[in-house]
């Protein structure tokens, strides 16, 4: 059984800019808009992006403008990361950016990525606090292999307000996978231990507005 949880405030506060992954070009129907959660993320890849230079992030997969808008973003030669889909000789990666928070999606060529083992992870690989620039989610084993989750996110909506979401889950993951949706609201999200990262997908019902928890995760401690 699982709950979930959704809360909405606003503060006057310091601005805070966030990234996510359906910033950056379109993956198409099929594999982006109106699936469930837990399909979407069920075609979510490891990976790593191959040796050698660094890549840049591309905006659009068969375009040249950067993911990063006026400034360029690259990722680093043998970084892994998480791949989101792929359209044609392009994929749309999710990767570790600034400092020890940050994550960064963007296309690189197909033939720059690799993919790597993505089944199921043990109960105990989970556990820990994991992050990036604008959402938290905290694992912990409960017992028997049960994981408790509780999550917060934030998004800056104007340059004095921020506006928040939340949501919790209790449950054992099923093939890989821990999913919120129990009917008692209206967030869904799931949730997927992938190489060395969390990532999540949410039906964009878990907050405020334009408030996200889909994206990669870093970890930051167990």
């Amino acid at each position: 059984m699982s709950r979930a949880r959704v809360g909405c405030l606003m503060i006057f506060t310091t601005l805070v800019t966030s990234v996510h992954a359906q910033d950056n070009g379109s993956c198409g129907a099929k594999d982006w808009v109106g699936n469930a959660p837990a399909t979407r993320i069920a075609a979510w890849r490891a990976g790593v992006v191959t040796a050698g230079s660094s890549i840049e992030l591309r905006l659009t997969s068969d375009g040249s403008d950067s993911a990063c808008g006026g400034i360029s973003c690259f990722a680093q030669g043998g970084v892994s990361g998480v791949e989101l889909c792929r359209v044609g000789r392009s994929v749309l990666v999710e990767v570790p950016w600034k400092g020890k928070l940050w994550t960064r999606s963007g296309w690189i060529p197909a033939t720059r990525w690799h993919t790597t083992d993505s089944s199921p992870r043990p109960v105990a690989r989970w556990v820990g606090v994991w992050q990036n620039e604008s959402a938290k989610i905290t694992v912990q084993s409960v017992s028997d292999g049960q994981l408790e989750l509780k999550a917060h996110a934030v998004r800056g909506l104007y340059a004095d307000v921020e506006i928040y979401g939340d949501f919790s889950i209790s449950g054992k993951p099923a093939n890989g996978i821990l999913t919120s949706k129990d009917g008692s609201g209206p967030c869904e999200v799931s949730v997927r231990l992938l190489g060395d990262y969390i990532a999540a997908v949410d039906n964009n019902a878990c907050g405020g507005e334009g408030v996200t928890f889909t994206g990669m995760y870093r970890l930051r401690h167990r």
